[in-house]
């Protein structure tokens, strides 16, 4: 199952006194010194890292096994590689064919997903504290003795190109398919992360073993566990079953050359008999760990976050009746992800929309945000975290993503602290520095021969569209 997508950081204001003396010197332990989470960073076998996150009251452990390497890394004309292996892995090993290990996590009532992202490829599933140990035994034969056998590879590939025909049918998934690619392009942020029928029928057992084998060792990998567990009983689980990890090297990605989109540049995804039009517009963002992200997240909110009084919704849906929702946000990746809204609109509608949206996010670059706003924000997105810590499966992801950024392991608890500490200078200070709706990569998804004219008949120049067949990628 392939997840499209799930602050070092300088702390502004005196916050990083308040949050970095309670990071612990030891190289090996780092607590979370925070009333209601006794959150651990741990050393784990073979140079992994170990995070654990108990929570009281609950006999449920949310477990992952993630890399610190994803899609992004899949060598150039290899696209889907590192999906693709461990899809292949996780349905036989250690003799045990895809049944067997399902009929296994069945009766665990267990379950085990495969998630891969631009950042990271993850084992990650739920599973009762009494079968923790059977159930990391399941884990480990997956991680360490994959079988990679010749049907299973050819099975799962035709799963994995079926897919990618079935996502064609969900104009949202399709049209970040391509905008990823056109906003990216050769950087490995732009491939795509189940890969193409070309990158996919090219790939043999070899090339699968070997990028599984680098990906899933020592050094590379992140143990997460949140729930029904402890600092003592599951790192003792981990080294029982994962003693003989390899300890390879960590992989990083190098940021490399972002070119910016130039102007307003206009990409059509070609999509036969469309009335409605999919519109995905947007820019380079900041990494995770960049320290005016929570200023730029208020930002953000206010302009296309979900909440009805955002800007987008209110002037989009509300006022106008144009499209039932529309939103914009940033992405936390590892490296500059993209600032990046979307909706959905009637073909009818779709160039008074888009204008609309490049108004209104060209007005957000020039006026910013009243203090009234900026305030009002602030407290929708501490609200929003709080309610969001509740969900053990949602903290064990947000974790694994502080540590991939290299933030600290109370990243999730300062949060709200964080964006409490943001004043409206740097609100202001973000919007300046980071917004840039001069320069935006735009993705319709449409029928072309429709929707070209029409903006053509708006003023947009012809050398300013490109048309792209929606299943040429």
């Amino acid at each position: 199952m392939t997840n499209r997508e799930k602050y070092p950081i300088q702390i502004q204001s005196g916050l990083c006194v308040l949050l970095f003396v309670t990071l612990l010197s030891s190289p090996v332990v780092t607590r979370a010194n925070e009333a209601h989470t006794l959150a651990i960073r741990l050393a784990g076998p073979s140079g992994s890292t170990v995070l654990v996150d108990p929570v009281a009251g609950t006999e449920l452990v949310d477990f992952a096994l993630s890399t610190r390497s994803g899609s992004a890394r899949d060598p150039r004309g290899k696209d889907g590689l590192s999906n693709f292996a461990a899809e292949v892995a996780r349905h036989g090993a250690a003799g045990k064919r895809r049944t067997q290990i399902d009929l296994a996590l069945d009766h665990m009532g267990a379950s085990l997903d495969v998630i891969t992202s631009n950042d990271s490829v993850a084992l990650t599933g739920r599973v009762l504290a009494d079968k923790l140990d059977a159930y990391l035994g399941l884990v480990a034969d997956i991680v360490l003795r994959p079988d990679f056998s010749e049907d299973e590879v050819q099975r799962t590939r035709r799963e994995v190109l079926a897919e990618i025909d079935e996502n064609r049918n969900d104009d949202r998934v399709l049209g970040e398919r391509f905008f990823a690619h056109r906003l990216y392009g050769k950087h490995g942020y732009g491939r795509a992360i189940d890969g193409t029928k070309k990158t996919l029928q090219s790939l043999d057992i070899e090339q699968l073993r070997s990028h599984y084998q680098a990906q899933f060792s020592g050094a590379n990998v992140i143990f997460a566990g949140a729930g029904a567990v402890d600092a003592n009983t599951f790192p003792a689980l981990l080294a029982k079953h994962f003693g003989t990890l390899p300890t390879g090297k960590k992989q990083t990605l190098a940021a490399g050359t972002l070119e910016k989109p130039s102007g307003w540049r206009i990409q059509i995804v070609d999509k036969p008999d469309r009335k409605q039009v999919q519109m995905i517009w947007g820019h380079h963002g900041l990494q995770a760990s960049h320290p005016d992200r929570p200023a730029l997240q208020i930002a953000l909110d206010a302009f296309g976050g979900g909440a009805m009084n955002a800007t987008l919704m209110q002037e989009i849906r509300v006022k106008r009746g144009l499209s039932y929702g529309a939103s914009m946000s940033p992405s936390m990746r590892v490296l500059p992800g993209p600032i990046r809204g979307s909706l959905s609109t009637s073909e009818a509608n779709a160039v008074e929309t888009l204008r609309l949206v490049l108004r209104l996010y060209s007005d957000l670059k020039k006026k910013g945000l009243s203090s009234e706003r900026v305030a009002l924000f602030r407290q929708h997105l501490i609200g929003s975290n709080a309610s969001g810590m509740d969900d053990q499966g949602s903290r064990i992801a947000t974790r694994i993503l502080s540590e991939l950024a290299g933030l600290p392991i109370f990243h999730l608890e300062s949060f709200s602290a964080l964006i409490a500490a943001q004043t409206d200078a740097d609100v202001a200070r973000a919007i300046a520095a980071h917004l840039d709706p001069k320069n935006l990569a735009i993705t319709l998804v449409g029928t072309a021969s429709t929707l070209k004219p029409l903006l053509l008949g708006s003023g947009i120049a012809e050398g300013a569209i490109d048309v792209v067949a929606y299943d040429s990628y």
